[in-house]
């Protein structure tokens, strides 16, 4: 399945007496509508939570974010909540040194 996680849609082969193809079509907006920065996700709602979403991006520099949108109102809510996360990150937070050069 983790090679389907991060494509729009994915054709399995499914084995057995009932061998078929089977498409795997994803339903996160963000990676259907060719987000470059969308690694994969997964959308969800349960029952008084609203609509959630969780997805794994690349930032601008590399690193690898997991951002999540909980209890938002609506499905196209999520997205533009999840967009909003995204951007003040990518516009807003300084990444802290990992490996600093004195310890080349």
């Amino acid at each position: 399945m983790l090679d389907a996680w991060g494509k729009p849609n994915y054709v399995m082969n499914v084995a057995g007496p009932n061998a078929r193809p089977f498409t795997i079509i994803s339903s996160i907006t963000m990676l259907t509508n060719g987000d470059s920065d969308v690694l994969g996700g997964k959308t969800g709602t349960l029952g008084g939570f609203g609509y959630n979403l969780l997805l794994y991006t690349s930032a601008h520099n590399g690193n690898r974010l997991v951002s999540v949108v909980i209890q938002a109102p609506t499905d196209a809510a999520r997205y533009s909540d999840m967009r909003a996360l995204l951007e003040s990150i990518r516009v807003g937070h300084q990444w802290p040194l990992l490996f600093p050069m004195a310890m080349k």
